[in-house]
């Protein structure tokens, strides 16, 4: 992790594991703790917007109960905070059936988080895809 206050920061990481944690673990609507109600995921390709807490959940409880995962990681964990304002990005790779097809994915999801009440809360999400030019996604 980068960038930012210590505790804000190991914080911000903290929640983004527990997020990846509970989806993966078949818990997609335990990730709803982490939303801020207003939340928006931005579409990979920016193609288009899932908005709402709710709508943000459901997608998870579909992808899991349609999906899957055969392996996920990630890595290269930055956090900047600004006064109650955080952006978390971190690179990721996934290897996952959806839809009778075996994909695998790598990129790079990009959160914005915000403090309220002492807790953060993602409001906005996306996920570029394709590799990262600054390393090598290996396995693990």
């Amino acid at each position: 992790m980068s960038e930012g206050r210590g505790g804000d920061t190991e914080e911000v990481g903290g929640v983004i594991e527990a997020m990846n944690a509970a989806w993966l673990e078949g818990r997609p609507d335990d990730v709803a703790t982490y939303l801020h109600p207003r939340m928006v995921t931005v579409l990979p390709g920016f193609e288009g917007r899932v908005e709402g807490a709710e709508a943000a959940v459901r997608s998870y409880r579909d992808f899991c109960r349609d999906a899957r995962v055969h392996d996920f990681g990630t890595e290269d964990l930055r956090v900047d905070v600004v006064a109650d304002t955080a952006v978390a990005s971190y690179r990721f790779r996934i290897d996952y059936e959806y839809g009778g097809h075996r994909l695998q994915e790598e990129g790079r999801e990009v959160q914005v988080m915000v403090r309220e009440a002492g807790a953060w809360r993602s409001v906005w999400r996306t996920i570029l895809p394709g590799p990262d030019p600054d390393g090598d996604l290996s396995s693990g």
